[in-house]
């Protein structure tokens, strides 16, 4: 379990999913994943994560049989007249998005009327309104890094040359149970002046 957290939790491959059991519609949802840096709304990305999940939850914390809860999983565009076009998406609190290949629904899912995945007691996806009020699971990936620093300039003035910029890795350690000291990380790309050395 992820020892640091005040709510029902349960951890596979160093990450950390939590319960949150107020009910806020999707929207609010995806804002409350902040009991540790760097959470977002549960990615289900696997039958055995959704299984395993299922298993950690439901099974040990009493999660009412009816109560499905809400995943990163959206779907857009959100224009009734782009419904041919419509596509489910993992969706990261800095809006940035990507195309959900493959989630584990359940049989006859996703249904037109839903615009968001749950995932329910079954362990299965399920399409719901954005607008219910329900439960949400909270993903804490166990490392995480800062934002990183302007590149630098580059090494050399002229021809080819590197650039680097920093960030900061906050490694959690196993399971979110204890956090520690920032490490810091780097990245090098090469660079060119566009002016050829002499």
């Amino acid at each position: 379990m992820c020892l640091k957290s005040a709510n029902p939790s349960t951890s596979i491959d160093n990450t950390c999913f939590t319960l949150n059991r107020k009910t806020y519609n999707i929207t609010g949802a995806e804002t409350k994943c902040n009991e540790f840096a760097g959470g977002h709304l549960a990615q289900i990305t696997s039958t055995e994560l959704a299984t395993y999940l299922k298993s950690n939850l439901w099974a040990n914390f009493g999660i009412p049989n009816n109560m499905a809860l809400y995943t990163n999983l959206r779907q857009f565009p959100q224009s009734a007249a782009d419904e041919p076009d419509k596509g489910y998406y993992y969706v990261m609190p800095d809006g940035s998005k990507s195309l959900a290949a493959n989630p584990p629904w359940m049989t006859y899912q996703p249904i037109a009327s839903g615009d968001a995945g749950s995932l329910n007691q079954a362990g299965e996806l399920v399409a719901v309104s954005g607008a219910n009020m329900q439960w949400s699971i909270c993903q804490y990936d166990c490392s995480v890094n800062s934002a990183w620093t302007a590149w630098s300039a580059c090494s050399q003035s002229c021809d080819k040359g590197i650039r680097s910029r920093k960030g900061m890795m906050y490694d959690t350690s196993d399971n979110c149970n204890i956090t520690a000291i920032a490490t810091p990380v780097y990245q090098y790309e090469s660079c060119a002046s566009g002016v050829r050395c002499k």
